[in-house]
């Protein structure tokens, strides 16, 4: 069977996808930071954490710069602890 390279076009829709969905889940997490400012349950700290830690610098800048003052004291408080 030969192998075939994938179309420019194809290959440009996947990467359009992975964008909109990292740019989805890069909200997501923002408005989970945000509605668990006030929260003290381990498991959704924890939750949260797991998903920060994934991030790299610029990422975590960016999601820093873009919360609240109390999302962003809940991130450096309470998940960086």
């Amino acid at each position: 069977m030969k192998n075939k390279k994938m179309p420019a076009w194809l290959k440009k829709v996947k990467e359009n996808q992975a964008e909109k969905s990292k740019i989805i889940g890069f909200e997501r997490l923002k408005t989970r930071i945000g509605a668990s400012a006030d929260s003290h349950n381990p498991a959704i700290i924890m939750d949260l954490w797991e998903e920060v830690e994934r991030l790299n610098f610029k990422e975590f800048e960016d999601l820093k710069n873009s919360l609240s003052e109390e999302g962003r004291d809940f991130l450096e408080n309470i998940i960086l602890k």
